[in-house]
This record gives structure tokens, C-alpha cells and sequence, in this order.
């Protein structure tokens, strides 16, 4: 997927790793007898004990050296806060599981901020119990996020007024709080009420009130992007309303206290620095403009660059060393609670023919890792002999002993130790240090609050003005997909549609409807930002949700690429960001060029029909009022008025009329009662063992439909519920589906005729009061959709060769080898979930789809498919490979329930043959109808279960696709439907649940729970 360099170079001519092993000797030579003067390393600030230990080596034995680190997004702001309120740098993290009330200013934390993973798994937790567990979220933020998307109340504002509103609060707070806030300067507390619009001033008096009302259990969280104050302050307000005990404070990873760029470039410029080695990254394109870091790099004597890729960086330096991938060497690293996790190679280099262990000189190509290239460099003792590190062979060995010594002092076990060897395997089969274990970890703090003056002190004299026409605000933020660049060369990543926009191949300036008809732009103008002498150019995205006048400007496209590159193109917006303002720039001033520019969204893809009700959302207020007779539900979203306006990109708008009480609880449209279950029966199948049906309640109905009651005859029935509760839009099993299933990459041009071939899509929906145009502050829900797998399939019926076919398990089935491309089932589906192949996208490149001889790397080693070798192995051999002309969709990863159902049986033999012990259960009876087999306690940790017939099945959660796999909110649930003990089959009779177009009368396996929201019933 992407082309990592696999070459050393000097100068830009190809040299041996034999050449740089030499100068690298001389090298250290040289700098031993000077003690490290005029030599400096730039890393990223990678938290690795082991890159700690040399580095702490580097500073005895060569006390003048220099190490510096730098991120294009750090946390920076949030260490000075934490010293303005606390006195010292901390990390703090919250605990969302035991948060009811959470007010998130400018900030993703349950999208791509540090442990946002984390969090995001602890905010859903608590929205998966029962309605009076909800919490409730509020966030107050300029553009479109992840967080934002699952907020109870959004409040659309511009990032440098944040400040302001968080002043306004605690002044709204302060009479409440008598003694337990610092006085506000009368000019800032002036400014903060004035600068604010009046949406925000009706946000102040209900949610002070709500805060109050869950004191002790609210907590209110600002951004990195935030300035210092507005994180001071906020921990004293979590102070002021007794929240400190749902926070963990930890000291930072001494990286993120390392000297930054700015001394480095400082440093570079006094002609302080000969030598100088820089590991990952890229500074040359994402430092910021008015540091001129290329320019200063170009002072050093000697540059050595170390990454996976041959960029502008490596442009710049004398020698380019390529760095093997992380999944080919050993090294370690810290989560962010201090837990140490080991970076162990999986498969041996894919670049390189490494040498025999015998053999000392190295290959003449391939990466190596920072611990190798380290070693070396700095002459680093072997932990096991004590010698100096002066060879390929010798360095390669030392990184693995390197982590070995540091797990065995982390674990505190000596070097001579007997049980090293087993607790270091064990550290190896788990991946990380259990906590407990651990000698050295960095533990929780509870720092004590410094006097409100010295926080009072730190509050700005001013604040800045409410962005204008003349003066927008633009803020720059991560790739959801290519964070901060490091992932732009992986096809993967540039073909999954951003979550906010759905923009593909592509970045955007992202704008409000509002400031667009302003300035008189529609999606695709090009326009120009200029602050000062900075200035970019880029196209624009019309996007509702936008704060007005504040522009986003999402970072991580290149725009000039300097290695072949498939379709794409994207805008570097680096050269706009500044030292001083990195996250947050005002006074920028726009023009139009008179160009535009092809963007291409899937918002408008796969577009279900007009009239129909697609999502469903549900206020818990409601939910709790008596049922109603009401077939319709409350917030049922259609795509009745999607919206195809020029200037105007949100599409899959909804309908704001809704019926005042939801129907919950009884079976939706398109679903089989019980009775019509058991009438259903046909002659011959009444001796069929009835499957289990919840009794005494009528309302509850069989988990799942069958066309067909012969079907039972299978001990298996698969399903799925999908929570929109839960779902965040992130398109974590979009990319999972992919890289299991072998979805081949299309390119940019394939994508905009809508020929992209993501099995599974994310449907985004936003709220519109007139039916025509999404709010301005629009609801917006997120839907997965892939295959439902319907019992009554219409693809079935209209397949001519019956290549669309049913199995006994209920799986809607593709049959490659009998399709002729009539794609008719497309055309039938109701969900448009089927993809067709128009070309052999994975037999040739993307350039090279409609050229007669496909073309290929010139010396690239090729295959019958005319792809390199390395690209051949990135598929799974578990999954057919499909050609040009045959339609393809969702199985349900069949090969996963292949496997599973196999793995059970064998293990069911393993136990009644005696070959593998586990615990019984006490009511076993040798001679019951089971007797074959023993039921173990835990089926989990036999690999096999039994239904209620003695037959062999797979156990509950043993076996899970690839997207509910990789969920982070545990928002897919899938299973045996058939089994009553089962999360699908419970969440299958859960109120709510429902079936998509339900009155086709598809009867699809996969369902849906409905979106419910906890709001403020003052801000409603």
C-alpha cells in the first residue's frame, strides 16, 4: 500500500548500509573525543524506556549533546495549565464512566485526542444500561466532531471565544460558589459577556443549573487547542463543584518536557549544531511557517534523517536511512497511564534479505529500527556484554536486549534471575506489563489546587474579538484518517471518507452555510487565506454545524508528493500555522481566485429512496412517559428531502415532524408475532424442537424471522443489532471490513462515479426543521449500513443465474464463480449494499485501469496479478480474491464463523476424547443426552458450547466480524440468534429495536436500536 524506502542514500545517490556503518564509526569516533559537541537528536515524542536509556546514555558519556523532540500536535497547553493550577506539568485524564454531566469544550476527546479510545469506551458504558445510567454531554465547539456528533446539546463557537464562554460560565457559577472561584478582572468579565452571541448567552443560566445539580459527578474538559488559562481554569471550577475525585492526574513522559523545535532551530541558526539526527517525523513540511525550518536545517555541517519514507525531509539531509516499520523490529513504548506495552517484530523485514547470525557485514537494503540506528551511532554498551555497539549485527541484537533489560527492571526481577526468561515470554504473549506488576510505573497523583490569586493571575487581560468578514478565525486540526501526515502514502486511509465531511483523496476548508453565501462561495471554489506574509490555497467544503466565520482546516495532505502516488491530491496547509498560533489564528483575511477544484464526497452515495424512515432518535424524557398507540416513531429521520443544492453538502437531511411519543416496546413494522411464527410452520416440520420464546409477555417476540421454519434445522442463526446510541461515526469497521474482506482500493476518480467498494458505509444524518436544508445547529445521527442478509431478499429473486443464494444459517450469499455482472440485484436491493467490480482493481495499478498493458514500478519483482510480491501479501487467504465484472458484498465474515464452528467441534472431540481437561459443571450427567461431550463452566475456555439439543455450537462472543471486532463502543452486536442466552438475542428484544424499511417485508437480519439522546429539558 505504501512506498516505504528501502535504500540508503547520500546526497541523492544510492549508497550500502556497509557505507553508513563505516561513516558512522568515524562519526562516533569523533564526537566521543569532543563529548557530544555540536551534536543533537530530533525525535517525535515517542514514550520508549528503552530510547530513554540511551538517551540517558548520550547525556554521561557525551554531556554536550542535545535532545530535542517536536509534534505537530501536542499537549503543550494542557501541561501549562495543569502548572498554572497545580504548580507542576500534569496529564490529566477523566474518568466518563463516572461522569453524569460533562460539559467538553473544544475538544475531541471521544475522536482522535490522547486516549480517546479509552474514553470513548467509558463515555458508551454508561449509555448502554438503562435510561436512568445515561449521561448527559454537552460541547461547545467550532466545527464538526466525533464528540460533537454525540452530544445532548451543541453549541456552534468560535474556538478563540471559547475562552470567553468558560469566563461567562464561572461568573454564572461564582454566586453559587461563594469563595471557590477567583474574581474576574472587570475588563475580561466585561469583554466575555460581549463578545458572546446571544446563542451562547441562553446556554450560560440552564447549564450552570444543571452543573450545580450534579455536583460531584459533573466535570468540565477544554482542549489542547485551548490556551493555558482556559485549562487553569476549568480544573478550578472541577475543584469548586467537588469533580477533582473523577480525575486521574499523572506526571507527563519526560519526551513531552524535552526541548522543542524552536530551540533547535534557535540552536541551528548560532551554528551550535554539526551533527544532526532526526528520527521519524517530518519537520521539513510540518513545522510551523515562521520558523524556516528548511532553511536553518540547511546550517548543520552533517544531517542524518531516519524515516520510513524518502520526503521533504529527506530531501534536505546529507544521508536518508530507511526505518523499518514497527511491526518488523523490537522496541517498547507507554500508554499514556504508564502501563509498558513491547513492539515485537511479526514478520521479518519485507525490504531486505537479512544475513545469517553468522554473518557480520548487513544487507545491502532494508530499515532498520531507531534502537538499531541509535546504538550505533552513539557506540551504546550491549546489555549483555558491556561492549560498544559497532556493527549491524551487534546493534540488531542489542535493541532486543535492550527491551529485555528494560521489562526486567520495570518487573523487578535482576538480570541472573531464573524466572526472567518465563515472565519475559509471558510479556511477549500479552503485549504489556500488567500494571501490578510493575515496579517503576508512573502512578496516579491527587495534586492540591494553588490560591485562587495565583490562578487569577494568569487570567489574560484581554480577549479576542468575535471573528468578522474582514477578520474570519481559522483552526487547524488532525486527519481523522492521515492524523498529522505520517499516514498519506496508505491507500486505505485516503480512500475512507472523513467522518465529518465525507470527503475522500482530499482535504477541504470547511465553512458555514451562512459565511459561505456571505462571501458568495459553493463547495469546490478555491480561495485564499492570508495572514501576514502566510498564505494558502484551498478549496472550500460547505458544511453545516460551522461556526461562522471560523474556518477548519484539517492538516495531513500533502499536496506535492515526492514519490509515486496514486490519485489524489489534498492541500498542505502547514505553511498557514504559525509558533504562535498553532491550533487557533485570527485575522485572516479570505479571497476568492475564480478557480475550483474537484472535490469528491460520499455523502450522496448510496441514497436510499425518498420517503422512508431511515434512523430513528428517541429523548429519554419520553421514553419514560406511558406508550402510546402510535405506529410512527418519534425522530424518524427519511431521506424525503435529500438535498442536492450546489452550495450545500450535507445531504440525507431529516424531517423535524414527529409524532410526541414514540412507540417502544412493541414489535415495528416488517417483524413476525409469535402467533404468526407458530402458524407459519408448513406440514412435515411440527416435529421441529420450538425454539425458546420469551413466555408471559406478548409484546416480546422471537428474535428473529424466518421465511423459511425450515431453517431451524441448523443449530446456528446469525444476526446482528446495531446501537445507534453508541455509534460514533468513526469508521473503525468501515476500514476493518476492508482490510479483512480484501476491498480493493478504487482511486479518486473511480469514487466520484460512485464506484467505491466499502462493503459497509456510514450514513450521516442531519436534522432539518423545513425538510429541504439542514438547521444550522443541526442533530446529526450516524448509521452503518452494510448487507442486512433479509430473509425475503429481493437480490434472490432477481439473481438470472442464481448466484445470489440463501444458506441454511441465514446468510445472503455472493457465489463469484456464477456471475455474469447483470447486477440486477443491485438495482433490487432497497439498502444499495452491494458493490460491483468494474475493473481488476486487484490485479493492476490504479493508474493503469484502462490502459491495454498494465504498468507496474520499473525493477518491481511481478506476478501473474502484475502486482509486486509485497502487495500480493497483503490479502487474506481466507477470502476469495474477486475479479472484474462480479458483484460483491457483506458475508458476514463467513470465513470467522467457518473457522469458529470448526474450532468447536474440534475442541468437542478434544474433550470427550480426553485430550483437553476442563472444569465441569456440577449438574453433568454421563448418561444425558449429551453425554458425548462434558459441558464445561465456562464455554469460553473449552472453545464449544451446547444448545439445548446436545448440539455442538459456538459459544457467545467466541467468534465476532471484523467490525464489531474493532467498535470501539461495542455499538455492533452479533451472534446466534437462535441462541436465548446470546447479546444479539437479547438485544434483539430490546424496546425499540427495529428493522430498516420494515415495511418492504425483507425481513432483515441485521437491525437497529434507535438513537437516544439525554437533553436539558431547559435548553430543549
Amino acid at each position: 500500500m505504501s512506498p516505504r524506502s528501502s535504500s540508503v542514500v547520500e546526497r541523492g545517490v544510492s549508497r550500502r548500509w556497509d557505507d553508513f556503518d563505516r561513516f558512522a564509526r568515524i562519526l562516533a569516533d569523533r564526537l566521543r573525543s569532543a563529548q557530544g559537541q555540536g551534536f543533537a537528536v530530533l525525535t517525535e515524542q515517542v514514550p520508549s524506556p528503552a530510547l530513554r536509556r540511551i538517551r540517558e546514555h548520550l547525556r554521561q558519556n557525551w554531556p554536550q549533546a542535545q535532545w530535542y523532540t517536536f509534534e505537530p500536535v501536542d499537549y503543550g497547553e494542557v501541561l501549562r495549565g495543569t502548572e498554572i493550577a497545580f504548580g507542576q506539568p500534569l496529564l490529566p485524564t477523566p474518568d466518563l464512566e463516572k461522569i453524569d454531566c460533562l460539559l467538553v469544550l473544544d475538544s475531541d476527546c471521544l475522536g482522535i485526542e490522547l486516549d480517546s479510545l479509552m474514553q470513548v469506551r467509558r463515555f458508551a458504558r454508561r449509555r448502554q444500561g438503562p435510561p436512568q445510567q445515561f449521561n448527559r454531554l454537552y460541547v461547545v465547539e467550532s466545527t464538526g466532531t466525533l464528540t460533537g456528533f454525540m452530544a445532548d446539546h451543541r453549541l456552534r463557537l468560535p474556538a478563540s471565544l471559547v475562552g470567553a464562554f468558560l469566563l461567562a460560565l464561572t461568573r454564572e457559577l461564582s454566586p453559587s460558589l461563594p469563595g471557590k472561584l477567583p474574581e474576574l478582572p472587570a475588563r475580561v468579565d466585561e469583554a466575555s459577556g460581549r463578545e458572546l452571541p446571544e446563542s451562547a448567552r441562553r446556554w450560560l443560566a440552564p447549564l450552570a443549573r444543571d452543573l450545580l445539580r450534579h455536583r460531584g459527578r459533573c466535570a468540565i474538559l477544554p482542549g489542547y487547542r485551548q490556551p493555558a488559562y482556559v485549562h487553569a481554569l476549568a480544573h478550578t471550577l472541577n475543584a469548586a463543584l467537588e469533580a477533582s475525585s473523577l480525575w486521574e492526574f499523572r506526571p507527563p513522559p519526560p519526551e513531552m518536557l524535552e526541548a522543542g523545535l524552536p530551540a533547535l532551530t534557535d540552536a541551528l541558526r548560532a551554528g551550535r549544531i554539526d551533527t544532526l539526527v532526526i528520527l521519524g517525523g517530518n519537520p521539513v513540511l510540518t513545522a510551523p511557517a515562521d520558523l524556516q525550518f528548511a532553511a536553518a536545517l540547511r546550517q548543520a555541517r552533517t544531517t542524518i534523517r531516519v524515516g520510513l519514507y524518502y520526503d521533504q525531509t529527506s530531501e534536505l539531509c546529507h544521508w536518508h536511512l530507511p526505518l523499518s516499520h514497527f511491526l518488523e523490529s523490537w522496541g517498547d513504548t507507554e500508554s499514556s497511564d504508564g502501563t509498558l506495552c513491547c513492539i515485537q517484530p511479526l514478520i521479518e523485514p519485507l525490504l531486505s534479505n537479512l544475513p545469517s547470525p553468522a554473518e557480520q557485514e548487513a544487507p545491502p537494503r532494508g530499515g532498520r529500527s531507531a534502537l538499531e540506528i541509535l546504538a550505533l551511532l552513539t557506540q551504546f554498551p550491549h546489555p549483555r556484554d558491556g561492549k560498544p555497539v559497532t556493527s549491524y549485527v551487534s546493534a540488531r541484537s542489542a535493541a532486543y536486549e535492550l527491551v529485555r533489560t528494560v521489562f526486567a527492571a520495570r518487573a523487578g526481577l535482576a538480570p541472573d534471575d531464573p524466572q526472567l526468561s518465563a515472565a519475559f515470554q509471558r510479556y511477549k504473549q500479552l503485549g504489556f506489563l500488567p500494571p501490578e506488576q510493575d515496579k517503576q510505573r508512573r502512578s496516579s497523583l491527587r495534586p492540591t489546587l494553588r490560591p485562587l490569586s495565583d490562578i487569577q493571575r494568569a487570567l489574560p487581560s484581554s480577549l479576542p474579538s468575535a471573528p468578522q468578514r474582514d477578520a474570519l478565525e481559522v483552526t487547524f486540526h488532525p486527519d481523522y484518517s492521515l492524523y498529522d501526515g505520517r499516514y498519506l502514502f496508505n491507500a486505505w486511509l485516503q480512500e475512507l471518507p472523513d467522518p465529518i465531511s465525507k470527503l475522500v483523496w482530499d482535504n477541504a476548508a470547511l465553512i458555514s452555510p451562512q459565511t459561505a453565501q456571505t462571501f458568495g462561495l459553493t463547495t469546490g471554489d478555491v480561495i485564499r487565506l492570508r495572514h501576514d506574509s502566510y498564505q494558502v490555497e484551498i478549496p472550500v467544503f460547505v458544511l453545516p454545524g460551522q461556526a461562522d466565520y471560523s474556518l477548519a482546516l484539517h492538516f495531513g495532505q500533502c499536496g506535492e508528493l515526492r514519490m509515486a502516488h496514486i490519485t489524489g491530491g489534498g492541500t498542505n496547509v502547514f505553511p498557514l500555522r504559525t509558533s504562535q498560533a498553532r491550533y487557533i489564528l485570527t485575522s485572516v483575511r479570505l479571497e476568492k481566485t475564480g478557480r475550483r477544484a474537484t472535490l469528491v464526497t460520499t455523502q450522496e452515495h448510496g441514497v436510499i429512496p425518498h420517503g422512508r424512515d431511515i434512523v430513528r432518535e428517541v429523548d429519554l424524557s419520553k421514553l419514560r412517559q406511558p406508550p402510546s398507540h402510535s405506529r410512527a416513531p418519534e425522530g424518524s429521520h427519511s431521506s424525503a428531502d435529500h438535498n442536492s443544492s450546489a452550495d450545500h453538502s450535507s445531504g440525507h437531511s431529516s424531517s423535524a415532524s414527529t409524532p410526541s411519543v414514540p412507540l417502544l416496546g412493541l414489535p415495528p413494522d416488517g417483524h413476525l408475532s409469535e402467533e404468526d411464527l407458530r402458524r407459519g410452520y408448513q406440514a412435515g416440520y411440527g416435529q421441529v424442537p420450538p425454539p425458546p420464546m420469551p413466555a408471559r409477555d406478548k409484546q416480546r417476540r422471537f428474535p428473529l424471522d424466518l421465511a423459511r421454519p425450515e431453517r431451524l434445522d441448523s443449530p446456528f442463526q446469525w444476526g446482528m443489532v446495531i446501537d445507534l446510541s453508541l455509534c460514533t461515526g468513526c469508521s473503525a469497521c468501515v476500514l476493518a471490513c476492508q482490510v479483512e474482506n480484501n476491498i480493493p482500493v478504487v482511486g479518486k476518480y473511480e469514487v466520484q462515479r460512485n464506484r467505491e467498494m466499502h462493503w459497509l458505509r456510514i450514513d450521516r444524518y442531519f436534522s432539518s426543521t423545513d425538510g429541504q436544508t439542514a438547521d444550522a445547529d443541526p442533530r446529526v445521527i450516524t448509521q452503518p449500513l452494510a448487507c442486512l442478509h433479509c430473509e425475503q431478499a429481493p437480490c434472490e429473486q432477481v439473481c438470472p443465474v442464481n448466484a445470489a443464494v440463501h444458506s441454511p444459517e441465514g446468510l445472503n450469499l455472493q457465489v463469484y464463480n456464477r456471475c455474469i455482472g447483470t447486477r440486477y440485484c443491485a438495482n433490487a436491493c432497497p439498502y444499495k449494499a452491494r458493490r460491483f467490480n468494474w475493473f481488476d482493481y486487484n490485479k493492476r495499478h490504479l493508474d493503469a485501469l484502462r490502459v491495454p498493458t498494465p504498468l507496474t514500478p520499473e525493477g518491481a519483482a511481478l506476478t501473474r496479478s502484475l502486482l509486486p510480491e509485497s502487495l500480493r501479501m497483503l490479502k487474506n487467504p481466507d477470502v476469495t480474491v474477486r475479479m472484474r465484472g462480479v458483484m460483491e458484498k457483506c458475508t458476514y465474515c463467513v470465513q470467522r464463523l467457518e473457522r469458529a464452528k470448526y474450532g468447536a467441534k474440534i475442541a468437542a472431540a478434544e474433550v470427550a476424547q480426553g485430550r483437553r481437561t476442563i472444569p465441569v459443571d456440577a449438574s453433568f450427567r454421563p448418561d444425558g443426552p449429551a453425554s458425548a461431550y462434558r459441558k464445561p463452566q465456562d464455554p469460553k475456555s473449552a472453545g464449544y458450547d451446547l444448545d439445548r439439543w446436545g448440539r455442538v455450537i459456538v459459544p457467545d462472543g467466541l467468534v465476532r466480524t471484523a467490525c464489531q471486532a474493532v467498535c470501539p463502543t461495542q455499538a455492533i452486536i452479533f451472534g446466534n440468534v437462535l441462541d436465548p442466552h446470546s447479546a444479539v438475542a437479547a438485544a434483539k428484544l430490546r424496546a425499540g429495536e427495529y428493522a430498516l424499511l420494515g415495511k418492504l417485508n425483507t425481513k432483515p437480519r441485521t437491525s437497529y436500536l434507535p438513537r437516544l439522546r439525554n437533553p436539558n429539558p431547559e435548553l430543549t
